[in-house]
């Protein structure tokens, strides 16, 4: 089944904006489930999420954006509680 634009930039817990991406990586060595892949073309660099079900929300990705590509979405809670 083809994926639809959307399942690229969202997960339960997390929406990534592909245009503030700077293309830094940091959030692919950091996520623990291997959500976030990386588009990169010459002219066109960014994050995206390649396995957004296996995210749990524990939003380290917002943490390590400088950019603040990545935006916790409201209904979220992390899992460890805070």
């Amino acid at each position: 089944m083809k994926r639809r634009k959307i399942d690229k930039i969202i997960t339960p817990h997390v929406l990534l904006n592909p245009h503030d991406c700077k293309a830094c990586w940091a959030c692919i060595d950091t996520c623990p489930s291997k959500v976030i892949g990386k588009v990169s073309f010459l002219w066109h660099k960014h994050a995206l999420i390649i396995n957004s079900g296996a995210c749990t929300g524990c939003l380290k990705c917002v943490k390590t954006c400088s950019a603040a590509a990545f935006i916790p979405l409201k209904n979220t809670t992390r899992h460890d509680g805070r």
